[in-house]
């Protein structure tokens, strides 16, 4: 008797498992690598000063991705930024639409109990949201919910979402000003970035949500920004409560109050996904019924009469 093993035995499993394995890691590594060396490569040119870096940041993530779906995937992987007339603006819109409910509604919830007060200045600085929030909004999307949480998708979706959404979080931890607070509403934040990438399986909507988050925060109410002063903007916010309620230094991410709006954002983005996926579901498995012909019908019908000689 041969001693070859059979098809389920446990070494061809863990094979099985490793090979599943390989084509997450690798991919991740590589587009790791290629991220991490050009940005420190970009970080250390005299170029990397004030809006440039957000631009040349994006440059890294975008030239990361290139190289890995190209090496990797043969050049085919999609990243989630198509469709750009039919969709994009669309999601763009509505994402932007989530963001000014979101950060307002915080806002509105410091304001209730009198923990900040807002005064007009001026207007806001196109040049500054178009050089700086507007690249930072596309780099940190394309990194950490573009091919990263991607491919991690093909693993399983739970720790995908949670492991993006870790490191989106360790990417803020040397912010000015970061507080406890502020560290749990940025995980939030990832989980609800990645929950509005998993709505629709494209970019826009999250990118929408980011941006116009930002600018909500900062150019507009005049909170700072993950712990950045912002200095043209339409309000200023005169913080008088303590720094867990009104975000302190960190800005309005910092606050328990958008603990309690990211909280009830992310149950409502998870139980719309879940709709959909089910009437997506329902939908792909519906049966498909047949009509009979006309004359099969008939002659079902006459078979079934009674039979006269039985009468």
């Amino acid at each position: 008797m041969g001693t070859g093993e059979g098809l389920g035995s446990p070494a061809m499993d863990s094979s099985s498992r490793f090979r599943k394995v390989d084509r997450i890691v690798t991919p991740l590594i590589l587009f790791t690598g290629v991220y991490l060396c050009s940005f420190l490569v970009v970080a250390m040119s005299s170029m990397a000063s004030g809006p440039r870096l957000q631009w040349l940041a994006l440059g890294c993530v975008v030239l990361a991705t290139v190289v890995a779906v190209a090496l990797i995937d043969g050049g085919r992987w999609p990243i989630g930024l198509g469709r750009v007339i039919h969709r994009s603006v669309p999601e763009l819109v509505s994402g932007a639409g989530i963001a000014v409910v979101l950060v307002g509604s915080g806002d509105t919830l410091i304001r209730a109990v009198g923990a900040v007060g807002h005064v007009r200045l001026g207007s806001l600085d196109p040049m500054l949201i178009g050089t700086f929030f507007l690249p930072a909004a596309l780099h940190e999307e394309l990194l950490f919910r573009g091919y990263l949480l991607q491919k991690l998708l093909t693993w399983r979706r739970g720790p995908a979402v949670i492991i993006s959404s870790a490191l989106f979080t360790m990417a803020h931890m040397g912010n000015s000003s970061l507080s406890r607070v502020a560290v749990v509403n940025i995980f939030l934040a990832g989980l609800l970035l990645a929950l509005a990438y998993l709505l629709y399986r494209r970019l826009w909507l999250p990118i929408g949500i980011h941006f116009a988050w930002n600018v909500m925060s900062g150019p507009v109410l005049g909170y700072r920004v993950s712990g950045i002063h912002v200095t043209d903007t339409i309000f200023r916010s005169d913080l008088t409560g303590p720094s867990w309620i009104t975000g302190g230094l960190f800005g309005i991410e910092g606050s328990v109050a958008m603990t309690l709006v990211e909280v009830l954002a992310i149950a409502g983005l998870a139980l719309l996904l879940r709709k959909k996926e089910m009437l997506e579901r329902s939908e792909a498995f519906e049966p498909f019924v047949t009509p009979a012909p006309a004359s099969g019908l008939a002659e079902a019908d006459s078979s079934c009469a009674p039979d006269k000689g039985d009468s």
